[in-house]
């Protein structure tokens, strides 16, 4: 694993935790797409390896753009595990206690493309979780990319943006969390334009904070993580609502199959 441990100094300089995603290379020669979460005591506290890997494994032959993450990444093998995170970073510095619970958030993360795909979001909202760390990295031209037929560059963006945001604001709304959405802005390689785009979202699916240009910008907002109990007790009540008997086909079925013509 090779990493810029200067992060964790400073995380550790500063108290603070931060969520970082990375190129992790094994020891047995395996890459991943990798998050890792690093308290403020500069140690690793959680790991989270990308599962929903997009594009392909091989270039499309005549295709101007590429998704080729399935060529240099190998499907992650850790779930999405929720993890109880302590807070001792922070308790150094104030005295108190977060939520009813008396612990600062039960702590999720996605990386990227996972953030489309409501089984993440599910999984980790199943454990409970109250504050989802997502980092992405989103070209603004998607037209040979994600098979949406739009007719102009301009239109590619306003699209790209918008398929984000709902992702974003609906998962967390149906989940009953925190999200807190870390965007790649900028141009990429002095090619690829960014869409940028990071926000914090609540627990109601309303985007509290959003980053306003394309350039590096920082954005905060203080947040009651009892929010979350709100729908969590009512709308999105999972033990009292959910039918998983019912969901069967999700779990039994991978690609579409039609039904036969009655």
């Amino acid at each position: 694993m090779r990493l810029n441990y200067r992060l964790f100094d400073k995380a550790k300089e500063h108290k603070i935790s931060i969520s970082i995603g990375y190129a992790e290379l094994t020891s047995d020669d395996r890459k991943f797409n990798t998050s890792i979460f690093v308290n403020g005591d500069g140690k690793i506290i959680s790991k989270y390896r990308k599962i929903h890997l997009p594009g392909d494994a091989e270039p499309v032959e005549g295709a101007p753009f590429q998704h080729l993450e399935k060529k240099y990444f190998q499907t992650g093998d850790i779930d999405w595990k929720a993890f109880r995170w302590s807070g001792d970073d922070v308790k150094e510095l104030n005295d108190y206690s977060i939520g009813e619970t008396g612990y600062l958030p039960i702590v999720g993360q996605l990386i990227c493309n996972d953030r489309r795909w409501s089984e993440s979001w599910r999984v980790l909202g199943l454990q409970g979780t109250e504050l989802v760390l997502i980092g992405y990295n989103t070209p603004s031209d998607i037209k040979d990319l994600d098979g949406v037929q739009v007719s102009s560059t301009e239109e590619s963006k306003k699209m790209a943006v918008y398929h984000n945001e709902i992702c974003l604001e609906y998962n967390t709304y149906a989940n009953c969390c925190y999200s807190i959405c870390s965007a790649r802005c900028g141009n990429d390689d002095g090619k690829y334009d960014m869409i940028g785009g990071s926000t914090i979202i609540g627990p109601s699916g309303m985007i509290l904070a959003k980053t306003k240009t394309e350039e590096d910008e920082l954005i905060w907002k203080e947040i009651d993580l009892d929010e979350c109990k709100g729908t969590r007790n009512r709308i999105f009540n999972f033990e009292k609502h959910r039918q998983p008997d019912k969901y069967k086909l999700i779990c039994e079925q991978k690609g579409i199959i039609e039904p036969k013509p009655l």
